[in-house]
Protein backbone atom coordinates (compact mmCIF):
# COMPACT_ATOMS: atom_id res chain seq x y z
CA UNK A 1 0.00 0.00 0.00
CA UNK A 2 1.27 3.42 -0.89
CA UNK A 3 -0.03 6.61 0.71
CA UNK A 4 0.04 9.98 -0.96
CA UNK A 5 -0.33 13.06 1.23
CA UNK A 6 -3.10 15.39 0.18
CA UNK A 7 -2.06 19.01 0.20
CA UNK A 8 -4.57 21.85 0.08
CA UNK A 9 -4.06 24.12 -2.92
CA UNK A 10 -2.78 27.61 -2.25
CA UNK A 11 -5.52 30.25 -2.03
CA UNK A 12 -6.22 32.02 -5.29
CA UNK A 13 -4.46 35.32 -5.65
CA UNK A 14 -6.78 38.31 -5.98
CA UNK A 15 -6.65 39.90 -9.38
CA UNK A 16 -6.13 43.59 -9.56
CA UNK A 17 -7.41 46.24 -11.88
CA UNK A 18 -10.27 46.02 -14.35
CA UNK A 19 -9.94 42.27 -14.90
CA UNK A 20 -10.19 41.66 -11.15
CA UNK A 21 -13.33 43.79 -10.93
CA UNK A 22 -14.92 41.88 -13.82
CA UNK A 23 -14.10 38.53 -12.22
CA UNK A 24 -15.51 39.69 -8.87
CA UNK A 25 -18.70 40.97 -10.52
CA UNK A 26 -19.27 37.78 -12.52
CA UNK A 27 -18.56 35.64 -9.46
CA UNK A 28 -21.14 37.61 -7.48
CA UNK A 29 -23.71 37.33 -10.26
CA UNK A 30 -23.19 33.57 -10.56
CA UNK A 31 -23.50 33.15 -6.79
CA UNK A 32 -26.79 35.10 -6.81
CA UNK A 33 -28.17 33.00 -9.68
CA UNK A 34 -27.23 29.74 -7.96
CA UNK A 35 -28.80 30.86 -4.68
CA UNK A 36 -32.02 31.75 -6.53
CA UNK A 37 -32.03 28.35 -8.26
CA UNK A 38 -31.51 26.54 -4.94
CA UNK A 39 -34.35 28.53 -3.36
CA UNK A 40 -36.66 27.62 -6.25
CA UNK A 41 -35.81 23.92 -6.03
CA UNK A 42 -36.38 23.96 -2.26
CA UNK A 43 -39.89 25.31 -2.85
CA UNK A 44 -40.81 22.15 -4.77
CA UNK A 45 -38.65 19.34 -3.35
CA UNK A 46 -39.63 17.76 -1.05
CA UNK A 47 -43.23 18.92 -1.17
CA UNK A 48 -44.85 19.95 2.08
CA UNK A 49 -47.43 17.38 3.23
CA UNK A 50 -49.77 20.19 4.30
CA UNK A 51 -49.63 21.86 0.89
CA UNK A 52 -50.09 18.52 -0.87
CA UNK A 53 -53.21 17.82 1.21
CA UNK A 54 -54.67 21.25 0.37
CA UNK A 55 -54.13 20.67 -3.36
CA UNK A 56 -55.55 17.14 -3.22
CA UNK A 57 -58.64 18.33 -1.32
CA UNK A 58 -59.18 21.14 -3.82
CA UNK A 59 -59.16 18.60 -6.66
CA UNK A 60 -56.50 20.43 -8.65
CA UNK A 61 -53.87 17.69 -8.52
CA UNK A 62 -53.37 14.52 -10.46
CA UNK A 63 -51.11 11.57 -9.86
CA UNK A 64 -49.19 9.90 -12.68
CA UNK A 65 -46.61 7.16 -12.88
CA UNK A 66 -44.06 9.38 -14.54
CA UNK A 67 -43.65 6.97 -17.44
CA UNK A 68 -43.67 8.47 -20.92
CA UNK A 69 -46.73 7.82 -23.03
CA UNK A 70 -46.85 5.58 -26.10
CA UNK A 71 -44.64 6.61 -28.98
Amino acid sequence: MQKTPVVEPAPAEKKRGLKGKIVAKKTGEMKDELEAAVALVQRYVPPSPDKMQVVMNAGTASISTGRPGPR
